[in-house]
């Protein structure tokens, strides 16, 4: 009786056993192989690569060449406006428009003299407020002179002041003034963004993204 017993105890734990191991051969099979399964090379890497290359139908070359277009041409629109309301003494001079002096400028008799102390003689002092309207300007020895004629106190007198003379000449409200009318003229560059866009074939939107794009990536250096 007890070799019977002993005999179905050893049989119950050699099937308990076998279970048991055919049981973690299935999970190895179903659980564990996974995790060592090898995916097949994602296609992603190289797809957003040609996402961010064409963009619109352009390429980046493209694009960077629309973005350099688009800062030239408001560059160009920038310097019109300074051309046509000029903030900077000289070149309001040279506009032929007239000029509120704001510090002391000395009036000279002649350009570039021989006689420099007979010339210092001869020198006129304009107070501020004077206004100053050139009649012609010349080049001496590398430097800008110009022949202007000046009202101060009821009175014109005529000589040459140097350009190098006009660099403080600022008028603070004569300087916003001019700057407001720049603004104005150049606007929101909608004038050099309708030109680039018809001349590209582009839509407002993808010019704006274009830009974007261009400032991020530094395209101007």
């Amino acid at each position: 009786m007890i070799k019977k017993l002993l005999k179905f105890v050893i049989i119950l734990f050699l099937v308990i056993f076998v279970i048991g191991v055919v049981g973690t051969i299935k999970d190895a099979s179903d659980g564990g192989g996974d995790s060592r399964t090898t995916l097949p090379p994602s296609k992603s890497n190289s797809t957003e690569s040609l996402a961010g290359s064409h963009k619109f139908g352009l390429s980046e070359a493209e694009r960077r060449r629309i973005f350099l277009d688009n800062v030239s041409a408001q560059d160009e629109l920038d310097k019109l406006a300074e051309q046509k309301y000029p903030s900077d003494p000289v070149q309001v001079l040279q506009s032929g428009r007239t000029l509120r002096l704001t510090i002391k400028t000395p009036l000279m008799p002649e350009p570039n003299p021989d006689d420099s102390l007979a010339a210092i003689a001869r020198i006129k002092y304009l107070p501020p407020q004077t206004v100053v309207k050139s009649l012609r300007e010349e080049k001496r020895y590398g430097n800008l002179w110009f022949y202007v004629e000046a009202r101060t106190g009821g009175q014109k007198y005529r000589g040459w002041i140097n350009s190098s003379a006009l660099i403080k000449q600022i008028d603070r409200d004569f300087f916003m003034s001019q700057m407001k009318k720049q603004g104005d003229f150049t606007g929101d560059y909608s004038k050099t963004n309708t030109q680039v866009c018809n001349k590209y074939n582009i839509t407002p939107e993808q010019l704006k993204s274009i830009v974007i794009e261009g400032i991020r990536k530094q395209w101007l250096k």
